[in-house]
């Protein structure tokens, strides 16, 4: 996470490439990450929203892990 805050399912992640190329990479694998948070945040630019709830298989949450890593 972003901040050093407690959260409940949604968090920001600070990416190491372009937000827009992540959440393009993960739809391709049929997961649905974002928004980017810089066009509406200027001092989170480089910042995704990420939300993981319990309807999201251990698989899918290792597969967003491994995206976020680059």
């Amino acid at each position: 996470p972003a901040f050093p805050a407690p959260f409940f399912k949604e968090y920001a992640v600070k990416t190491r490439t372009d937000p827009g190329s992540v959440i393009d990479r993960l739809g391709r694998q049929g997961i649905a990450a974002g928004p980017d948070l810089g066009p509406c945040y200027g001092d989170l630019s480089g910042h995704l929203l990420v939300a993981v709830t319990e309807k999201r298989t251990k698989a899918e949450i290792d597969l967003l892990a491994a995206a976020l890593a680059g």
